[in-house]
């Protein structure tokens, strides 16, 4: 038996290109200051991505976050890592 070269595992490639179509729109709308920035200021980077391979993701450019986002980010996940490393020690000896 032949495969269907207009499907891919079951799926229509026709619909397999609409819903990017429509995924790619919906970052577009969620994401308008990173598309700025990649607009405007992406420029000295190779492909207009920081990381080469990162020119390879499916997404319309790459999802930038500002520095206080950043760290808030970076604030959730040291609290976050506290809170394990605090329960999975709760019986140490404090130094």
């Amino acid at each position: 038996m032949r495969a269907d070269p207009t499907m891919i595992a079951g799926v229509s490639r026709d619909r397999i290109a609409e819903f990017h179509v429509r995924e790619a729109r919906q970052f577009v709308r969620a994401r308008r200051a990173s598309q700025a920035w990649a607009d405007g200021g992406a420029g000295d980077w190779l492909g207009g991505v920081p990381m080469h391979w990162m020119a390879d993701w499916p997404s319309p450019f790459a999802p930038v976050v500002s520095p206080a986002a950043r760290k808030r980010q970076i604030d959730r996940l040291i609290a976050a890592f506290d809170a394990v490393v605090g329960a999975l020690c709760k019986d140490a000896p404090d130094e």
